[in-house]
């Protein structure tokens, strides 16, 4: 029987001994080139022929065909590369090439199955990576063939029949109030660290201080610490307008969402410190380093007036310090959780709570410091304990009882 026009040709190869389909057909670029199938039996090389005619839009290859995972990575990357957050693009660049690209760069998106790519990301937590590590790398990878598959790059994203992996609550490192004073107490005293004897290192050591007491007392994330203007500290009011964040390259962005632009009101003691401090740096830029103004106005500032370098303070300062206060390996974002374990131990609003950090919602904030919510179960089981004791006393002493009684 004579296949229809189109449809290519089959014949058996007896040299090859194998089952083989040739086409022509137009690939993406509009180029006329030849398929060839084979197979050594008739029903799987028709499974390949139906396969690979699935793949054709208008009878033409288009580039899903053409292109690899890393191809279609390449593009995508620099397309979006202005319109998301450096911090973002760097995840998004990192997840890629660490992990998705060495297993599926030069693979074809068209042949990969969710299947394989579910296997792959259940098999990663053994190597070991976290669960949450694993769900940005599917996310990341996601994303990026959503974007691909709406600009007609593939025509099909197998990431969307790929699951997260459940991720177990991760434990938070939070300091207890005598943790916090003997950190706080070492931070002040400055012998954890081997300050220069003059302004240069007296400067450093007090900038130190007053940075760590701030994020204790605000739950200010690092960024948001060392990113801080002046220009965002209201003294009148006793408030900080949290609006800016140093990445670690010293570049000044936007906080990490939305919600993290907030107003966190300072307690007096906190705005008195920040308020001196603000005098002596001044004080010391003119004297020692010559700089009236300098140019971004922030807060903490290297003894030169230019942004912190926070990989350089978390590895020697920070450091130094908290295993002076006997808290090794506690990170400076355990500030920001020891400031909200100690409002909600406290009775604070988790609501109240939420807002000072700059979550998206109390559900966030209840989910972070789920650990905590007991104290507050406790502290409500008391103080209902109190009111009923109050009440039996006021219904004991209550004079219509005594009438009913005589």
């Amino acid at each position: 029987m004579r296949a229809e026009k189109g449809a290519g040709s089959r014949f058996f190869d007896k040299t090859r001994q194998r089952y083989v389909f040739a086409q022509y057909f137009y690939s993406a670029d509009g180029s006329k080139k030849r398929k060839t199938i084979t197979a050594k039996k008739r029903k799987e090389l028709e499974r390949k022929v139906r396969e690979w005619k699935e793949t054709l839009v208008d009878g033409r290859e288009t580039f899903s065909q053409t292109m690899t995972v890393k191809d279609v990575y390449t593009v995508w990357i620099s397309a979006i590369r202005t319109s998301v957050k450096e911090s973002t693009w760097n995840l998004y660049c990192s997840s890629m090439r660490s992990h998705v690209l060495p297993v599926f760069g030069d693979r074809k998106p068209v042949t990969i199955k969710a299947v394989e790519i579910q296997y792959w990301l259940n098999s990663l937590l053994v190597q070991p990576l976290s669960a949450r590590t694993c769900n940005v790398v599917r996310s990341t990878w996601f994303t990026c063939f959503e974007w691909a598959l709406g600009q007609g790059i593939i025509h099909q994203n197998p990431l969307r029949g790929v699951h997260s992996l459940r991720e177990s609550p991760k434990p938070i490192k939070a300091l207890n109030e005598e943790e916090l004073d003997r950190l706080l107490a070492e931070a002040q005293e400055g012998k954890y660290y081997p300050f220069t004897d003059d302004a240069f290192g007296d400067y450093l050591r007090r900038e130190v201080y007053v940075a760590v007491l701030l994020a204790a007392r605000t739950g200010m994330r690092r960024g948001e610490v060392f990113g801080l203007k002046w220009s965002n500290v209201d003294f009148s009011i006793k408030t900080i307008h949290v609006a800016n964040n140093l990445t670690p390259d010293k570049k000044i962005t936007s906080p990490k969402t939305k919600n993290s632009t907030r107003n966190v009101l300072l307690d007096s003691d906190t705005a008195s410190l920040l308020e001196k401090w603000k005098k002596y740096q001044q004080r010391y830029m003119i004297e020692f380093s010559g700089i009236v103004h300098h140019e971004k106005n922030l807060v903490f500032t290297t003894q030169i007036g230019t942004p912190v370098g926070l990989d350089n303070f978390r590895s020697r300062q920070w450091k130094a310090l908290t295993e002076a206060a006997e808290l090794p390996g506690i990170g400076f974002h355990s500030l920001r959780h020891t400031h909200a374990t100690l409002l909600i131990a406290a009775g604070v609003p988790v609501k109240v709570v939420s807002e000072r950090l700059g979550h998206k919602s109390v559900t966030l904030t209840m989910r972070v410091y789920v650990n905590v919510l007991p104290t507050m179960q406790q502290m409500a089981v008391e103080a209902i304990q109190k009111m009923n004791e109050k009440s039996s006393q006021k219904v004991l002493e209550h004079p219509l009882r005594a009438k009913e009684s005589d």
